[in-house]
């Protein structure tokens, strides 16, 4: 009882936070409502959003979620949940791309972000308060009722984050964990956030709101482990380039590229390595062939700017893929028949967490593991497909038909960390970067966990 009550001012204390960042969202809504601005500022809301909730809520730069890009290029409007917010007079070590020079800018210093993503159908503020008039009744039964109660409360779900930067079917093991309750039957509270970029997902993993990130050896996670960062890659999950590489009608060889105008989420990101090293297979040398390179968005938006000509072609998964041949476009190569190494997904933690916490590490490989089996059994397709669809945010269900024949082959059922796909990492960014030619592939990993797993028989 004692010790319930003493918790409960610091739980009071979050409560009020929260409720504060709801009315604050609730009151710049009903200010936007009830009086119009001027035309400088009149953007709509997201834009007012934007501008106005930059320190409560967002804190827009190139690294960061933008919000505006973001909404627009999804052609849709929902709602927003707050991502955890930490104040930065915690000295954490900030890694951006631009650190290790490959050109974006650095990420500000003065505060970490509150990045904002869409919930699917729900509203934010009503959801807040429901979550917090809940919170308030569990906390206020711990107080009030002995000590049975705290030995349950004790043996609740470990809450975890997992975040994820792409939108493909790749990271459908994670919708499909969360959908089909994997992650809850392996007493895991698991909440899935998609992140604008790597190195969104690296800064959240230094500050320790998020414990694992679902993504590729990137030049955001390599240059974090070469800067000091405690990263490794606990489990692979795709250990091969796949995907597909789509192009205008016009361009029908490999040598049709030259001159040409490639899509890519960001310089160094995990579609840049996967078209870096598609191009090296194929002989082809960027800067000597004078192919370009745009940065614009997410693989919808890449499909989109290829469908409207402003670049020639570009990487998209199984699923965006075979949407584009659909309407006409061409598939220049299936990336997977290449058979090129590489650490397409992995699970990312910080060894200082796997150290401390083994058993909820090995709870998440375990879960990985089981969905992978799910997703491999064909009683599982209709779920599996529904999965995909609401990540993918598709508008039917049927779209997502190529994403799941191929998530069905894509993922390692022995879920090790690929070395010698580590190994193609660095030395394709260590070309530029001293400090990223001095890691060793091996000191990126830590496989104990996977290993324990093999010894138990579960693959």
């Amino acid at each position: 009882m004692r010790e319930a009550l003493a918790v409960l001012p610091k739980q009071l204390a979050v409560l009020r936070l929260n409720f504060s960042a709801s009315f604050s969202f609730g009151e710049l809504a009903q200010r936007r409502s009830n009086k119009r601005r001027s035309t400088s500022r009149s953007r709509g809301v997201v834009g007012q959003f934007t501008q106005e909730l930059q320190g409560c809520f967002v804190n827009s730069h190139s690294n960061s979620f933008h919000i505006r890009n973001y909404i627009n290029s999804l052609g849709q409007f929902q709602c927003f949940q707050p991502f955890p917010h930490v104040r930065a007079d915690k000295v954490i070590k900030r890694f951006s791309i631009a650190d290790f020079g490959l050109g974006e800018t650095r990420m500000e210093k003065t505060f970490w972000t509150r990045y904002l993503i869409l919930d699917w159908g729900k509203n934010m503020i009503e959801k807040l308060r429901q979550k917090n008039c809940l919170f308030l009744l569990v906390t206020l039964i711990l107080a009030c009722t002995a000590d049975p109660i705290l030995g349950i409360a004790a043996s609740a779900p470990s809450k975890v984050v997992f975040t994820f930067g792409g939108l493909s079917e790749r990271s459908g093991v994670l919708f499909v964990a969360k959908d089909a309750g994997i992650f809850q039957r392996h007493g895991l509270d698991a909440q899935v956030v998609n992140v604008r970029s790597g190195p969104v997902g690296m800064a959240a993993l230094a500050s320790g709101e998020t414990q694992f990130h679902a993504g590729s050896a990137t030049g955001a996670s390599i240059g974090a482990m070469a800067g000091g960062l405690d990263l490794v890659f606990i489990a692979g999950l795709i250990n091969k380039l796949d995907g597909t590489f789509v192009v205008n009608p016009s361009i029908k060889t490999l040598a049709d590229l030259k001159g040409k105008t490639v899509a890519v989420q960001s310089i160094g990101g995990g579609i840049w390595m996967f078209t870096m090293l598609a191009f090296e297979h194929w002989g082809l040398n960027p800067e000597r062939d004078g192919i370009k390179f745009r940065v614009v968005s997410d693989q919808a938006v890449i499909a989109q700017a290829i469908a409207s000509g402003t670049v020639d072609g570009g990487y998209l998964g199984y699923t965006f893929g075979a949407q584009m041949e659909r309407q006409g476009f061409r598939i220049l190569a299936d990336l997977a028949k290449l058979g090129i190494p590489y650490q397409g997904l992995g699970i990312m933690a910080r060894r200082s967490f796997v150290d401390r916490s083994p058993e909820v590490t090995e709870k998440a490989l375990r879960a990985m593991v089981e969905t992978i089996a799910f997703i491999n059994d064909p009683s599982n397709k209709a779920a599996v497909m529904r999965s995909l669809a609401r990540g993918l945010r598709l508008q039917k269900v049927e779209d997502a038909e190529a994403g799941y024949e191929m998530m069905k082959v894509l993922y390692d059922r022995r879920i090790y960390p690929s070395i010698e796909g580590l190994r193609n990492v660095l030395r394709l960014l260590g070309k530029s970067n001293e400090q990223i030619r001095r890691l060793k592939a091996e000191d990126t990993v830590d496989d104990r966990a996977v290993r324990k797993l093999e010894r138990e028989g579960l693959f």
